[in-house]
């Protein structure tokens, strides 16, 4: 069999981790890399906990989903929604009813599909249907099974799935005759060793000493393992390395809630809640699927503040990856944003915001903040009326309210000791800090964009089209200037029909007269083109003599 290669951080696609392929280079992914793990690594690893963590508490997703129960002529059962949902507002496609009580609280449209069945026409569980989004087959489910079994038997059977290794219970049960053939058991080994070194050596979530013995003796097995073709562990000596590294600290058995570790695992398993045939679309189960994920917090050492912002992020990254096609996903992000501020207030006052959730918070923040500036630097280009106007304003209003709010955030929920991490996913402190008050700032900010955005507009009509029309007229064609000049002058002022049309509406939220600074920026651009007219002028006269 071919030796498998391990990567190195340079030869690593940039898809390594959690990190989507298809991320546009202006959306900044805000999360520290993952290097040593690919993404089907990562979904089959977070597979494995979650499959753990629910099968081990009540119900464990064995029921029919409400919404395959509603499907089939019953009243949907309402169930508990997650608490980042306050209060449910006003949504839902026309004539289409939302079953989810988290997609109406974001305004998340219902669609007119098919319910997930089985075979022989059977509803889905929960749980299977989160196997199915997450192309997971049965037989890793019957191999997960069979190790939870061996692993809470006898003696053992008082402890709890949280206090459990899973790769090393994975690496202790299983042999090679519960797998296809050698290769798919090779593969499935070293992934299970990785992800012990991932999150027990390389981002252990309690720093490890300097010269650590067991993370010493970790790292060589895992390289003796690569090198092997049909790698043979000391499971005895394998675990007591891990224990060893697992157990220094008194309240919990820590192995996968290191970060960025923890939030890769987590971001791969929300994306779950995305219909996997239609990215744009979330799932109906939506709120029981919720349910289930919750259950993997405490192996990945999460709470409600990383759920909120990694759930902010993926509504963010999923419009913009399929193409900022859908305004609802855009909407919810900033809906759910809203919450990350609301929790993010709470628990500093009550003085529970821990440092490590807001370094998580401040770079999701940037990197949010940087996107929506650089589309309204130009919001002509982004949001020009030939996308069409009821679309493209909604999008340019959230988007607005996008920027406004991180800014907002940035300058009163981080601490100024995060302006390191801040500015090194791309965003502005030194003017998200003024002392002047917000709404002052509001003001400011979109000022800056609306000058920006009709300069580049006037820049690009100068280039475009106008500069070749007057330089061929002034210096070349012997015909009266005025009309270039009038050429202009009409589009300039088509510019300025546009602001106060199209735009005005949007940006007028946020400062009270935006036409006006409109109109003042546009006079000044054609001010600057008029002032170099003689000098053409005369060059042109000098050269016909």
């Amino acid at each position: 069999m071919a030796r498998r290669r391990r990567l190195s951080a340079s030869s690593l696609p940039e898809a390594a981790g959690a990190i989507p392929s298809a991320l546009p280079p202006e959306l900044r992914w805000p999360f520290a890399r993952l290097e040593a793990l690919t993404q089907d690594e990562l979904r089959e690893s977070v597979y494995e906990i979650f499959f753990c963590a629910c099968r081990s508490a009540p119900g464990g997703g064995t029921r029919p989903s409400a919404a395959a129960r509603g499907s089939r002529g019953g009243a949907a059962t309402p169930t508990r929604p997650p608490p980042e949902v306050s209060s449910p507002t006003s949504g839902g496609a026309k004539n289409m009813a939302v079953t989810s009580r988290l997609k109406r609280a974001l305004g998340l449209r219902a669609r007119n599909t098919r319910p997930t069945v089985g075979a022989g026409g059977r509803p889905l569980t929960s749980a299977e249907i989160m196997r199915r989004q997450m192309g997971v087959s049965e037989q890793t489910d019957a191999r997960l099974r069979k190790t939870l079994v061996r692993s809470l038997v006898g003696p053992q059977m008082s402890r709890k799935v949280d206090s459990l290794v899973l790769p090393l219970e994975l690496l202790r049960h299983l042999k090679p005759a519960d797998f296809f053939d050698a290769g798919e058991h090779r593969a499935w080994q070293l992934r299970q060793l990785r992800v012990l070194e991932a999150g027990l050596v390389s981002h252990p979530s309690v720093p490890l000493d300097r010269g650590n013995a067991s993370a010493s003796a970790l790292r060589d097995t895992v390289r003796s393992a690569e090198l092997q073709t049909r790698p043979v562990l000391d499971a005895r000596a394998l675990s007591a390395v891990v224990a060893a590294l697992c157990r220094r600290s008194v309240d919990a058995c820590r192995w996968a809630d290191g970060y960025p570790l923890n939030v890769h695992l987590y971001l791969t398993l929300l994306r779950a809640v995305f219909d996997a045939r239609d990215e744009t679309v979330v799932l109906d189960e939506v709120d029981e699927l919720m349910e289930l994920i919750r259950k993997t917090w405490n192996v990945l050492g999460l709470n409600d503040t990383i759920h909120n912002v990694c759930f902010t992020w993926l509504f963010l990254e999923k419009y913009v990856t399929t193409g900022e096609t859908e305004p609802d996903l855009l909407s919810a992000a900033l809906a759910m944003l809203e919450q990350v501020r609301d929790d993010a207030r709470r628990q500093a006052e009550a003085g529970t915001l821990e440092a490590a959730h807001l370094r998580v918070l401040s770079a999701t923040l940037a990197s949010m903040h940087s996107w929506a500036e650089e589309k309204l630097l130009d919001y002509h280009e982004s949001f020009g009326d030939d996308q069409g106007a009821g679309g493209s304003i909604g999008a340019m209003e959230n988007a607005v309210s996008l920027a406004v709010l991180a800014a907002a955030m940035l300058s009163q929920d981080v601490p100024s000791s995060f302006a390191v991490a801040v500015a090194a996913a791309g965003g502005d402190l030194s003017s998200a800090r003024s002392p002047s008050s917000f709404s002052a700032r509001e003001r400011e900010i979109v000022e800056r964009y609306i000058k920006s955005s009709v300069r580049r507009a006037f820049t690009r009509l100068h280039e475009t089209g106008t500069a070749e029309k007057m330089d061929s007229m002034i210096v070349e064609v012997d015909e009266d200037p005025c009309e270039t000049l009038m050429y202009v002058a009409s589009q300039t002022k088509e510019l300025a029909r546009l602001e106060k049309e199209v735009y005005d509406r949007v940006v007028r939220q946020w400062h009270p007269c935006p036409t006006a600074v409109a109109a003042a920026t546009l006079h000044g651009c054609f001010g600057a083109l008029l002032k170099r007219w003689p000098a053409r002028t005369t060059r042109r006269q000098t050269s016909r003599r």
